[in-house]
């Protein structure tokens, strides 16, 4: 994923360099439509409405959609909508003015699809802050290396087995990833969720969801119900950057293990036996409960000078990333796949590289060699 400052970087100063290839959108839809680059930025003057029989909109790798006055992408009839942008060419959804908003995407009725890659949403809250960026969906959702920066409420789930993967979401961020159907097994894997204040947030609540190898930072994520428990916790970091009384996970997951949580009062808010007593000692010789959670600061690159981790200047994803002291190194599911360095998974999304070489500079030693 590109790194955050680059996009604000672009966002601002790459708007006024090719206006003179803009082209003006809005209005109905029908068919197959394809933005491309050669027409980009695309300048949503009315908001884009698919037509009764649905539409097919494909936006390609390096094009830049540009919304006016809460315009934003709506369906009532189907359809989806493709935009793959690649690591050298991702796809922007920003307001225009930069510090404008607009009101996001969002595809109702079955079929309904979307595939988001490499993408960047910018300021998608719309009139109310609780429009979210992406909404409906209905037949497959997949959103995987892209950010959502400044929306209150991200994603608006309607898609029993969504994919979220590699993605950053930060700022104001008042909701998030909400189940709008019962039974939803989601997968949000490698995920930064980041919010500008320490309230306490969930920016995940899932009936039946995997949540894995994700960093919350001032957040926390729900998942199952009283009546139905259901869900997944595992190989992620619950941080925040002062105490919260706040539990890291709330609602009644079946299985909470290997996180990390710092600064929170407990790791999970109802009584789930063993979690949260800790009473045993991992690998690595770190107190765990029974389960591997540990309540430990997980020492992340970016997080000193009390300079917050999800302001602009931080590089993403640099500050999120573990020294070399990091009590998650090695502590996540022993009987997960490995890192890619042959050890045991670390917790979070980025795994700390460590060397399987080991020499002693002081001695050199050769053996079975023949001379003379």
């Amino acid at each position: 994923m590109l790194k955050n400052a680059i996009y604000f970087v672009m966002i601002i100063f790459l708007t006024p360099c090719i206006l003179f290839s803009e082209t003006h959108v809005g209005g109905e839809i029908e068919g197959e439509v394809v933005w491309d680059v050669d027409g980009s930025p695309y300048i949503v003057d009315e908001s884009i409405t698919f037509g009764e029989d649905g539409a097919d909109l494909t936006i390609e790798a390096g094009v830049t959609v540009q919304f006016t006055d809460f315009t934003g992408i709506y369906s009532e009839y189907g359809g989806s909508v493709t935009a793959e942008g690649t690591p050298e060419d991702s796809i922007y959804f920003i307001p225009t003015p930069i510090d404008a908003r607009w009101s996001g995407i969002k595809i109702h009725t079955i079929p309904s699809s979307g595939s988001f890659d490499y993408c960047y949403f910018y300021r998608s809250f719309g009139h109310h802050e609780s429009d979210p960026t992406l909404t409906g969906f209905y037949s497959s959702f997949e959103l995987k290396h892209s950010t959502i920066r400044d929306a209150s409420l991200l994603i608006m789930n309607c898609n029993l087995s969504s994919v979220i993967e590699d993605c950053l979401f930060t700022g104001l961020i008042l909701n998030g990833i909400v189940a709008y159907v019962r039974e939803d097994s989601i997968t949000v894997r490698r995920c930064v969720f980041a919010a500008n204040s320490g309230w306490g947030y969930g920016v995940i609540s899932t009936y039946k969801g995997i949540i894995d190898h994700c960093i919350f930072y001032n957040t926390r994520c729900a998942t199952g119900t009283r009546n139905t428990p259901g869900g997944t916790v595992t190989n992620s970091i619950f941080y925040c950057d002062e105490y919260r009384e706040h539990a890291a996970v709330s609602s009644y997951p079946l299985i909470v293990s290997n996180n990390c949580v710092y600064n929170r009062a407990d790791i999970i808010s109802n009584e789930m036996e063993g979690v949260g007593i800790i009473d045993c000692v991992n690998a690595n010789g770190d107190s765990t409960d029974r389960f591997g959670n540990m309540l430990l600061d997980p020492q992340f690159v970016g997080l000193i000078d009390s300079v917050y981790i999800y302001d602009v200047d931080y590089i993403y994803p640099d500050s999120y990333c573990l020294t070399e002291d990091s009590p998650c190194i090695d502590a996540g599911d022993p009987e997960a796949d490995p890192d890619p360095d042959g050890t045991c998974v670390d917790m979070g999304p980025f795994f700390f590289p460590q060397q399987n070489i080991s020499v002693d500079p002081d001695t050199l030693e050769f053996t079975g060699i023949q001379t003379g």
